[in-house]
């Protein structure tokens, strides 16, 4: 197995938990404020990396609408089926389910219960647009100041983005193309380490203390719902702790134990994406409460056991996944007999 394939999925592995973990935490936390800071950006980024357009416009189409659409729609049906469902036999209020509209699909006005959903919408939207932006280096840089500057602008229209994907895909479009632009850059990062060994390691421990710092006072953001706090402070912290990120995957890729199941997470984050939500924001807070153990959900030992059996959950889940409905992913076979992308863009 090559071993920048192996680094970049422990990458997604890490950020698949990180997604998780944040969606355990609560406004306030600075565990919250370190997670929201990098960890979206961080898979936008990745997806850059396998950026590819050098194919019809049909086809690439097909494959996104494959790959992103057809997963987003049917769990947002399954979501809105449960929605009612619940509603139907009045758990509503115990379950706090937000009660989404049914045009959240176009995601012009996204209000879902399964949260998590904006990714795939705005990660398909983001393919789309890429396509006719890839052509030309210049059109590539010129987009990526346009979408930062409108993160800027945006306080001039507080109300704008809210609950559209569209708005909220602007920034994320820059974060995508930067990891196309530092592609070669990223997927060599584990010789850069070898070579750098030393200085890389004093430098990140010096750069991760002021990244926590950076990150406590931005305070709460949130990108989906297009929250940045100080927008200079969000990009450079997004920037910084996709680099940490990718240090400390190359770091865990070098231990046996640590590495299989971060691989294993790592080649499954769409799965873990969409199923994790209802756990950790619905079935834990629910059972908290009727056991009368509300005043310790944000707990950090708490978070910490509920963070593991999430996981463990997860495990039956993806083999599930991959085994019986690999085709809602747009797969035409089992995903445990296909190369991850990250394997085929080396190879290429």
């Amino acid at each position: 197995m090559n071993e920048r394939k192996e680094f970049i999925d422990v990458a997604k592995g890490i950020g698949i938990i990180l997604v998780v973990l944040g969606h355990l935490d609560i406004d306030g936390q600075i565990s919250r404020e370190v997670i929201y800071s990098f960890h979206m950006p961080l898979f936008f980024v990745l997806s850059g990396v396998f950026a590819k357009t050098n194919i019809r416009f049909k086809e690439y189409f097909a494959k996104s609408f494959k790959t992103l659409y057809v997963p987003f729609f049917v769990f947002f049906i399954v979501d809105l089926i449960l929605f009612y469902c619940v509603k139907l036999i009045g758990l509503q209020k115990a379950l706090k389910f937000v009660d989404p509209e049914f045009l959240s699909f176009t995601g012009v006005k996204f209000l879902v219960s399964n949260a998590p959903l904006w990714f795939i919408l705005a990660l398909f939207i983001i393919r789309i647009v890429y396509y006719f932006i890839d052509k030309n280096l210049i059109v590539k840089y010129v987009t990526t100041v346009l979408c930062i500057g409108f993160v800027f602008a945006k306080g001039y229209f507080p109300d704008f983005a809210k609950n559209c994907i569209y708005v909220v895909a602007i920034p994320a479009l820059a974060f995508y193309i930067l990891g196309d632009l530092l592609k070669t850059q990223i997927l060599n990062f584990d010789r850069t380490y070898e070579k750098h060994k030393k200085f890389i390691l004093i430098f990140s421990t010096v750069l991760f203390i002021l990244f926590v710092l950076s990150a406590h006072k931005n305070g709460s953001i949130d990108m989906k719902l297009y929250r940045y706090g100080n927008e200079a402070l969000y990009f450079v912290n997004s920037v910084v702790g996709c680099f940490l990120c990718l240090l400390l995957s190359v770091l865990m890729a070098k231990v046996s134990c640590f590495k299989k199941i971060l691989l294993f997470y790592g080649q499954n984050t769409i799965v873990i994406l969409i199923a994790h939500y209802y756990i950790t924001r619905k079935v834990f807070p629910c059972f908290m409460r009727h056991f009368d153990l509300a005043d310790y959900l944000y707990h950090p030992i708490t978070q910490i056991i509920m963070l593991t059996v999430t996981m463990i959950v997860m495990i039956p889940v993806i083999l599930l996944a991959n085994k019986y409905f690999y085709f809602l992913f747009g797969k035409k076979k089992p995903v445990s007999k296909l190369k991850s992308n990250t394997e085929a863009v080396i190879k290429k």
